[in-house]
Order: structure tokens, then C-alpha cells, then sequence
């Protein structure tokens, strides 16, 4: 019996520390949420070179596969594929505010066919349940490409610092709820871990 009290006191001690760690790590990222908000055109910076990083990435792993199938057919298509994403990385790090406004005007391109989609889904889908909210989704969406597209140049100086100030906010407020449930699940296991401490 008092090796199951053990396993049970270490599960407790396990849960203490995972909600601490959890909770810590949320109000680090919500804390970078609201300095993003503070500057947007830096964040806006930064997500370019995220971007840029990532395209470099991409463009030697294409460059990688090339050479691996440097007897095939497929070489010249990962060949120019690398460069294409290596030449991409390199503009994004040269002139993050051509990049910016490429990103924002690819963004507002899809939130226009994003849009036009639900709205044709909607009309589809007149006759059933949950139509409606469809046409809404996709209103609202189609307004806010053609919204991004309108000074397509000036919205990029913060639409993607928004972008990731969003995202960070929403990740460390939700990372935070995700340790508060952790820390009542541990509150409630409590009574019952005393309750069978008085039983053995």
C-alpha cells in the first residue's frame, strides 16, 4: 500500500509542476502578444524574416532533393524549385518591405477566393442547417481581402504584425486556461489523494 501512496503523491507533485510550467510559458507568450501590439511595423518586420528563414529552409531542402535525383527528370524541377524559394528568403532578408507587400497582397488574394467560395457553398447549401452563417463567414471574409487589397502597400506596414500579435495573444491566453484546468484538476484530486491517505 505505500508504494501506491507514493505513485499517487508523485502524479500530485507531476501536476503541480506541469501547470506551473504551462502557466509561465502562456503569460511569456501572451507578454510578447502585447509587445507585438506595441510595435506593429517592427512585428511586421519580424514576420517577414520568419517568413524569409523559412523560404531559405525550403529552397536548400528543394536544392537537397535535386542532387538526390540528379539522373531523373525531376532534377531541373527541384533545381529551379530551390531557387525559386532560396531567391524568395534572400529578397525577404534584402527588402522586407517588398516582402511585406508581396505577403499582404498574396493574403488579401486568398481572403477574396476564401470569400467567394463560402458564399457559392452557402447558396449550395441554402435549404440546411448552419447556410446562413456560411454567407456571413464568407461576406465578411470577401470585405476584408477587398479591405487589404485597397492600399495594398500601406495595410502591409501592420497587417502581418497584427497577424502574429493575434496569434501570440491568443496562443498565451489559451496556454494560460490550458494551466488554470490543470491547476483544478489538481485542487479537486486533493480530497480524494487524503482520503485514501487515511485508509492505508
Amino acid at each position: 500500500m505505500q508504494i501506491s501512496k507514493n505513485n499517487m503523491n508523485g502524479i500530485d507533485e507531476s501536476l503541480r509542476i506541469s501547470w506551473i510550467w504551462i502557466l509561465s510559458s502562456g503569460l511569456m507568450i501572451l507578454f510578447l502578444g502585447v509587445l507585438a501590439f506595441g510595435n506593429l511595423a517592427l512585428t511586421t518586420t519580424v514576420s517577414v524574416f520568419y517568413v524569409g528563414i523559412f523560404m531559405m529552409l525550403g529552397g536548400i531542402i528543394q536544392f537537397i532533393h535535386a542532387f538526390q535525383f540528379n539522373k531523373s527528370s525531376s532534377f531541373f524541377y527541384f533545381l529551379f524549385s530551390g531557387l525559386v524559394y532560396t531567391s524568395a528568403g534572400i529578397i525577404a532578408f534584402e527588402n522586407p518591405l517588398l516582402a511585406a507587400a508581396t505577403l499582404t497582397l498574396l493574403l488579401a488574394f486568398s481572403l477574396i477566393a476564401s470569400g467567394i467560395i463560402r458564399i457559392s457553398s452557402s447558396f449550395q447549401l441554402s435549404k440546411q442547417f448552419g447556410s446562413g452563417w456560411i454567407l456571413s463567414s464568407g461576406l465578411l471574409t470577401l470585405v476584408a481581402g477587398i479591405i487589404f487589397m485597397i492600399n495594398w502597400s500601406i495595410n502591409s506596414l501592420w497587417l502581418l504584425g497584427t497577424v502574429l500579435a493575434l496569434d501570440l495573444t491568443f496562443l498565451g491566453v489559451s496556454t494560460i486556461m490550458l494551466a488554470l484546468n490543470l491547476k483544478n484538476t489538481r485542487m479537486r484530486s486533493l480530497p480524494y489523494n487524503r482520503t485514501i491517505d487515511s485508509m492505508i
